[in-house]
């Protein structure tokens, strides 16, 4: 059974999916450079999610959004 996600781990999953307000990144940012294990977290979600962001395209949302 896998562990539940802290925190710490679901931000770092949302730092590395670029999914933070502008704030939040900035706050993050300093977060990584002053935590080696933040970083470290954050860049074992990119190695994760490395593989989803090659498969997506960008696509312009419709005028109707």
């Amino acid at each position: 059974m896998t562990d539940p996600v802290n925190d710490d781990d679901a931000l770092a999953a949302e730092q590395a999916m670029r999914l933070l307000s502008p704030q939040d990144e900035t706050a993050a940012r300093a977060r990584m450079a002053a935590d080696p294990t933040f970083a470290r977290a954050v860049e074992a979600w990119d190695e994760r999610m490395g593989g989803l962001y090659e498969e997506v395209t960008a696509v312009a949302p419709s005028p109707a959004v």
